[in-house]
């Protein structure tokens, strides 16, 4: 992906172009295919281009058109709806990302987020009205890390970027564990004083440099789809999953995918290869399994891989093996710096796949991750859920399926899904891991914040998924 940085001097001075030298310096890595700063008095913005889909080729960012400048890292997939209505009668050949931006920006302000879909961050100055406008996708695919003081505002992809030319020492955000290891997503950094820009949110500074910052999205129930039955869902899902593998493999570099052998990503190799097929290529997977002469007690997914190389022959799949003194925390500080976040254990697995796939050409990387929080999601919580809010018959027709199709009893559908999903249950189940924080150099505030996490009770599950995509969790 591009890379993305600037900064506005608040004084009316020009920009010191050391400070820009260190910005682009810092992000170096992402200017594998060019690099290029615009700097004109009090606005500096620069880009680093690292082409994965085809239109990136015509990019020339920092772009100056129609008295605005914009960098922008981004993948808008209704691209040519957007030209339909911004520049009807012109071809889709040649424009690129940052164009169709600005254009709708030109038209819409900074509700051009709203016609927006796909992958983006973007910042855009407006010499007319000198405004600035950063925004980034519904999702937070794409980053957009920030900071101000008195004298100037600064935005970039990565945070140390911002850390490259930040005036205060770092003043390190111990709630950056707190996030991470409850799995509550936080809009920080491990900086306190560097900002992250919430998924579907813009900022707006106006020309007095008051900032103002909103959220443009939010996922609510809309009634777009009518099913009927569970064929219906199955080729919706099909459908929308298609769509969006379809825009990812839009590239001249061969496309890889993780693949686990399990359900989420089984279902994006199969899409992804029929997709690639049409266009003669190639699907190079990449798998962890154990070694094929393995006697012990675990076991792998290899012949679910294998099954999908019979039913596709375009699949190529690359096993990747490791080494007994290969260890998950060996490069730690390493992971730290790549992730700009706490690491979790399997960042050693994900790093040596993405090293090798790096190696042959690999730029656009497909996963099932998520899947098991949505598509495939075992349904845990879901019973309880419908006790808790008195929704008694369907909560009984759910345990009598379970019982019938899956023989499962009632006791343990009670101990399963029901009973571990109260807090009673999870203050008891949690007391020795809050013991063991207790032991740790934290303040009592931060142990208390964590039993209230682990101990929540989730009153409304859809809510909650929701709430969880609309706070970037997913």
């Amino acid at each position: 992906m591009n890379a993305i940085f600037g900064i506005i001097n608040k004084t009316g001075y020009a920009v010191d172009e050391t400070m820009a030298t260190k910005m682009q310096t810092s992000l170096l890595h992402r200017a594998v295919d060019g690099k290029n700063l615009y700097i004109n008095g009090e606005v500096m913005f620069g880009h680093h281009k690292l082409v994965v889909h085809r239109r990136q080729k015509w990019e020339q960012q920092p772009l100056e058109a129609d008295d605005c400048i914009i960098t922008s890292d981004a993948r808008i997939d209704n691209i040519q709806d957007l030209i339909k209505e911004l520049q009807p009668g012109h071809s889709a050949d040649g424009i690129t990302d940052s164009q169709i931006i600005l254009k709708a920006y030109k038209k819409w302000g900074n509700d051009c987020v709203n016609h927006l879909e796909g992958e983006f961050a973007f910042a855009i100055w407006d010499n007319t009205t000198k405004t600035f406008c950063g925004a980034c996708d519904h999702i937070g695919f794409r980053t957009f890390y920030y900071y101000e003081n008195k004298e100037i505002f600064a935005f970039a992809s990565e945070i140390k970027a911002i850390e490259a030319i930040k005036s205060e020492a770092l003043d390190f955000n111990e709630e950056i564990f707190l996030g991470h290891y409850s799995n509550i997503y936080q809009p920080i950094t491990y900086d306190k004083k560097i900002k992250v820009l919430p998924s579907a949110h813009y900022i707006f500074l106006n020309e007095k440099f008051n900032t103002t910052i909103k959220q443009y999205w939010v996922a609510k129930k809309s009634n777009t789809y009518k099913f009927k039955n569970a064929n219906d869902w199955n080729e919706s899902l099909t459908s929308l999953l298609t769509k969006k593998i379809e825009s990812q493999i839009d590239s001249d570099h061969p496309i890889g995918v993780m693949l686990s052998g399990g359900l989420d990503s089984s279902f994006v190799t199969a899409i992804a290869c029929g997709l690639l097929k049409k266009q003669n290529r190639k699907l190079l997977a990449f798998s962890i399994v154990l070694p094929e002469n393995y006697e012990g007690k675990y076991k792998d997914e290899r012949k679910y891989i294998e099954r999908l190389k019979e039913l596709y022959d375009n699949l190529v799949v690359h096993y990747v093996s490791f080494a007994d003194n290969e260890e998950p925390y060996a490069n730690i500080h390493a992971a730290f710096d790549h992730l700009e976040a706490p690491a979790n254990f399997l960042y050693y697995v994900e790093a040596k796949i993405h090293k090798y796939a790096q190696s042959i050409g690999v730029r656009t990387m497909l996963t099932g991750f998520g899947g098991d929080m949505t598509i495939s999601y075992n349904g845990g919580g879901i019973i309880y859920n419908y006790l808790r809010n008195f929704n008694l018959i369907k909560a009984f027709k759910l345990l009598r399926k379970n019982y019938v199709n899956e023989n499962v009893s009632l006791i343990m559908q009670f101990k399963n899904e029901i009973a571990r999903f109260h807090p009673l249950y999870k203050f008891f189940k949690n007391k020795r891991n809050i013991i063991g924080y207790s032991n740790l150099p934290l303040s009592q505030l931060y142990i208390s914040r964590i039993k209230d996490i682990h101990n929540r009770d989730i009153k409304n599950w859809k809510r909650y998924l929701a709430n969880m995509i609309n706070n970037g969790e997913l």
